[in-house]
């Protein structure tokens, strides 16, 4: 799950590097930012199911 706080960030990370005029770049930076923050969340998740 995706806070808003990272939301805000990774929003004004996009906007910044679409006006320098690479939006296919950003597109895929921010699909690598965004599996990456998925997977960290399900690993945590197994982790403490784990624990219980």
């Amino acid at each position: 799950m995706i806070t808003r706080r990272d939301f805000l960030k990774v929003t004004a990370a996009g906007s910044e590097l679409t006006s320098l005029g690479s939006a296919a770049e950003v597109k895929a930076a921010m699909q690598i930012l965004l599996r990456t923050k998925n997977s960290a969340m399900k690993v945590a998740q197994k982790k403490y199911k784990k624990r219980k």
